[in-house]
């Protein structure tokens, strides 16, 4: 049973599909579960439900295809080494050994620099 009939011009499988798109977007929003988790429900109902596809071969390869695309996969791994280097504290030790660094040397003038050494302490 539909809560609201299907808009004239529109087919049911778009509706429906309109209406998943509405839900995923506001699971988006707010967040029951994590954003991620959210969008690949979302493309999993799709396929299961035949929205996007009428055979579930096709809808399955439909689903799949969105990971063989090579700037998917280069989002990801920018977004796993910014969470690496938040967490682990890596970014900040780099940066503080590269003014420790800086700091230290003189400049192209022949005057020392007036950087802070600061030392990092475990």
């Amino acid at each position: 049973m539909l809560l609201t009939p299907t808009p004239e011009g529109l087919t049911a499988n778009a509706w429906h599909f309109f209406a998943l798109f509405l839900a995923t977007i506001t699971g988006i929003i707010t967040e029951p579960i994590p954003g991620a988790a959210v969008g690949l429900l979302g493309v999993l109902i799709a396929t299961v439900l035949g929205l996007v596809r009428p055979a579930p071969a096709q809808a399955t390869a439909w689903a799949l295809s969105g990971f063989s695309n090579p700037t998917v996969w280069l989002i990801f791994a920018a977004y796993m080494f910014a969470c690496g280097y938040s967490k682990t504290g890596l970014g900040k030790r780099i940066a503080l050994q590269l003014i420790r660094a800086l700091g230290n040397a003189r400049s192209v003038s022949g005057t020392r620099s007036r950087l802070p050494t600061w030392r990092w302490r475990p």
